[in-house]
């Protein structure tokens, strides 16, 4: 956890700590008439202590032309539903007592003095989690006003950059961060306990013990359910991580294969293809005698424009551009990039990226930024070689026109490494941001897709990669 100063936490009690529901409502009267109370000047008068229950029943009475009765049988049945969320109070007692001296706790909460009183009267109230509680009719100004957050702000101590304010108000939660403070907006528990995590913990720390407890686990899974043990994932966490004791692996000994063992995903077998063997080729330690004979393979395994294929298979034609950024890399990392047989495959990776054709993605990878990021590592891994000179300041350009466009949680850290690999290191906070958010109670990031099967366009996607990638990210 991030210890080096105290957080404070401040909790909202309607449908956060508190729960109620909509009565039904008296025959003859609005289905809707207790929200629309609630909404009204008069309700702020008196959950800020200005009007007592008498004056308020009246002026609701008059505003919506029903008797003090109504006003009073409406008010009552709600009422009768205030129940205590005991999972939320629980889950808070809980955390604090797992990391104490983290953060202090406040409740803020827009209350009549009535309700209040009755509030606390619940079974399991206690006010033993809260380092001090306000509510609206002691403070005597209500939210979103923003005197209200400055009072309790001023009162504590509290730096608003070192605040979490929790409500289930949105309009609530914006006053907050107008104000400095983060803001969450209260859809759940599962979701509170998540985010409190990802802001409150040391997300790389969280993502390093997650990899750690499924080692040798690290498998993908396809769109459609299936384990996917492949290789090709694998490599890529051993590229981040450089860890060889996570990941699963069915090495081989000159051509690499996609899928380990007997695969169910795609019908009939499954060849070596270039992508995988020039991957393991480059991160696993150097085999000068393999790639040798891989790259004189690759040279005779080239389509009718000069462009390589993606499989050892003439009868496969396939070329992919991310594939051949890859190859690339192999002949770069055993310097033999000046080979003039690469300049076919170069042109065509130029183009494509001057040319936008990678933004719907290719036939085996869907997302644009696998593409933006292995020709980032291509470029960072040989500064001053043609291909950097050439391509450097039109990848740079076609990396700030991604900035903050959204995507999973692999296309983020594939993002945000690509614009680091390429001295791009501002603007990046709101990727940054979002990636965190990913970020599950586990310390793991979201499953995300990667890759996909070319025929059938399956996606496969991997927990392991996503995290090892978002903790190189924003480390």
């Amino acid at each position: 956890m991030n210890a080096n100063r105290q957080w404070t936490l401040i909790f909202d009690f309607g449908e956060v700590l508190f729960d109620w529901s909509q009565p039904k409502p008296t025959s003859g009267l609005p289905v809707h008439l207790l929200k629309e109370f609630i909404s009204s000047d008069t309700w702020r008068q008196y959950n800020c202590g200005l009007v007592n229950d008498k004056e308020c029943y009246q002026k609701l009475a008059s505003q919506f032309d029903i008797t003090v009765q109504d006003v009073t049988g409406v008010l009552e049945k709600a009422r009768s539903t205030i129940t205590l969320n005991r999972d939320v109070w629980d889950f808070i007692k809980t955390f604090k007592a797992q990391h104490p001296g983290l953060f202090r706790t406040y409740a803020m909460s827009n209350v009549s003095a009535t309700d209040w009183h009755l509030m606390q009267s619940l079974p399991g109230y206690s006010q033993e989690i809260f380092d001090k509680i306000f509510v609206s009719c002691d403070m005597r100004m209500c939210k979103p006003e923003l005197r209200s957050y400055r009072y309790l702000l001023e009162s504590t101590g509290t730096d608003p950059s070192w605040a979490i304010f929790i409500d289930n108000n949105s309009e609530n939660v914006m006053a907050a961060q107008s104000l400095g403070l983060h803001g969450m907006t209260f859809t759940g528990l599962d979701t509170l306990r998540r985010e409190l995590l990802n802001i409150l913990g040391d997300s790389v720390q969280r993502g390093q013990f997650f990899l750690a407890r499924n080692a040798k686990r690290l498998h993908s899974i396809s769109e459609n359910g299936l384990k996917v043990r492949e290789n090709f994932t694998q490599l890529l966490i051993f590229e981040m991580t450089k860890d060889y004791s996570l990941i699963d692996l069915e090495p081989h000994k000159t051509r690499w294969n996609f899928f380990i063992g007997e695969q169910q995903l795609v019908p009939g077998a499954y060849p070596a293809d270039m992508d995988t063997t020039c991957i393991a080729l480059v991160v696993l330690p150097n085999n000068p005698v393999v790639a040798q004979v891989i790259m004189e393979e690759a040279l005779q395994l080239t389509n009718p424009d000069g462009i390589f294929m993606t499989y050892f298979d003439s009868r496969r034609p396939r070329t992919d551009p991310m594939v051949c950024v890859n190859i690339l890399r192999l002949f770069y990392v055993y310097g033999c990039g000046d080979d003039r047989a690469l300049q076919p495959t170069k042109d065509w990776i130029r183009r494509t990226l001057l040319y936008r054709a990678y933004v719907s993605g290719t036939r085996y990878y869907a997302s644009p930024e696998t593409f933006l990021f292995y020709l980032s590592r291509l470029l960072m891994e040989n500064p001053g070689s043609d291909i950097s000179l050439d391509l450097g300041d039109l990848l740079q350009e076609r990396l700030r026109e991604r900035i903050n466009s959204g995507g999973n949680a692999i296309e983020l850290a594939m993002r945000i490494l690509a614009c680091k690999a390429l001295q791009l290191t501002y603007n990046l906070e709101e990727d940054k941001r979002k990636l965190l958010g990913m970020q599950e109670e586990d310390g793991g990031w979201e499953l995300s897709w990667i890759c996909r099967t070319g025929k059938k366009g399956i996606s496969i996607g991997n927990r392991g990669l996503a995290t090892a990638l978002a903790i190189q990210a924003l480390a």
